[in-house]
C-alpha cells in the first residue's frame, strides 16, 4: 500500500471517529452538492479521481444521491457515473454516519460501457451551518465477482 493511501486511509478513520463526538446542529435543508476528490486503488494500480455529487433528501433515513466521477488513468479516461440510495444511521444529527448502494454506469471514450454496482459508507462532518466534509469509502463491481476498484473519496459540500 502507497504511503499516500495509507495517510489517506488513516485521515478518514480519525475523521470518522471524530465524527461521533462532534454535536451536530439541527436544520431542515433537504439538496446538497459537493465536489469531491478520491484515490482509486486495487491490485497494485492507484489512480485518482474527481467528480461532482449532489442528492435528495426523500424521507428522515434515505437520501437519493447521483454523482459523476472522471478516472484519470494513464491510457484513457475512465467515467463513472453511480446513483446511490443512502441509509444515515443517525439522521438527527448532522455528523451523519451512513450506508450507501446502488447501480451504476462504467464506461471509456473507446467502450461502450457496462453496468456496474457500487455499496460504500461514509460521514458527514459539519463545518458551519450549510457546509460539511465528507469521507467515503465505496467498492465497485461490474459483475458480482469483479471488483472494478476501491475509493476513498474527500468531499466538500453544501446544504441548501
Amino acid at each position: 500500500m502507497s504511503t499516500r493511501i495509507t495517510i489517506q486511509l488513516g485521515l478518514t478513520l480519525v475523521l470518522l471517529a471524530s465524527a461521533s463526538a462532534l454535536h451536530g446542529q439541527d436544520d431542515d435543508t433537504r439538496f446538497h452538492a459537493e465536489v469531491f476528490v478520491a484515490g482509486i486503488f486495487d491490485s497494485g494500480n492507484n489512480v485518482e479521481t474527481y467528480g461532482i455529487r449532489g442528492g435528495a433528501q426523500v424521507s428522515r433515513r434515505w437520501t437519493l444521491e447521483g454523482a459523476l466521477s472522471v478516472v484519470e488513468d494513464a491510457y484513457e479516461d475512465v467515467y463513472l457515473l453511480d446513483v446511490s440510495a443512502r441509509l444515515s444511521l443517525r439522521p438527527e444529527r448532522r455528523n451523519d454516519i451512513f450506508f450507501l448502494f446502488g447501480p451504476g454506469l462504467f464506461w471509456t471514450p473507446s467502450f461502450d460501457g457496462a453496468l456496474m454496482f457500487s455499496a460504500g459508507f461514509g460521514s458527514e462532518i459539519p463545518v458551519g451551518k450549510r457546509f460539511y466534509l465528507r469521507p467515503e469509502l465505496r467498492a465497485r463491481w461490474i459483475e458480482p465477482s469483479d471488483v472494478v476498484g476501491t475509493d476513498l473519496s474527500f468531499g466538500f459540500g453544501a446544504r441548501f
